[in-house]
């Protein structure tokens, strides 16, 4: 009996040890990812949202169609890449084609006819899912949804302007 209580007065105070480690660098851990989330959700998906809402972008007839407004939305996704989920990165290469389309349809160059439909389309979806990832951000950090409001206004406008 004594060797078992000499040898749970080692094991004991080692295990204790281990798993006070061990949740110590879970939690550091956690509120790392939790950081970089927070700065991926304010450095990418707040400007973006609040551009969406600033242009009335909840009614599918203000889609940023004009030069100046496509030129801005493609330097906000472009210079924020980095901070993007799948879902983003996943539609970008097909929002910028459509882009480059509108360039050459300025241009008046022949087969681009399709291009400002094409445009407006890939806009949508882009921005859907930048507004799907922000949502689920949100969500996770615990923040207010200035992209599920958003949602939510957009549907709604939709529902009321059949």
């Amino acid at each position: 009996m004594d060797g078992y209580q000499t040898w749970l007065n080692y094991i004991i105070p080692l295990v204790s040890i281990y798993i006070s480690h061990y949740l110590g660098t879970k939690l550091a851990s956690n509120r790392s990812q939790d950081a970089y989330k927070k700065l991926r959700y304010e450095k990418a998906y707040v400007p973006f949202i609040q551009s969406l809402y600033r242009g009335y972008m909840f009614d599918p007839q203000y889609i940023p169609i004009g030069r100046e407004q496509r030129d801005y939305f493609l330097d906000l996704l472009s210079n924020n890449m980095q901070y993007y989920g799948p879902l983003v990165l996943k539609n970008y290469p097909a929002f910028y084609r459509a882009y480059l389309d509108m360039l050459e349809y300025e241009d008046n160059n022949f087969g681009f006819d399709s291009a400002p439909q094409n445009y407006i389309r890939e806009f949508k979806t882009i921005s859907n899912e930048l507004l799907l990832e922000a949502t689920m951000l949100e969500s996770h950090l615990k923040l207010p949804g200035l992209a599920l409001t958003f949602q939510t206004v957009r549907s709604s406008y939709a529902r009321s302007n059949k």
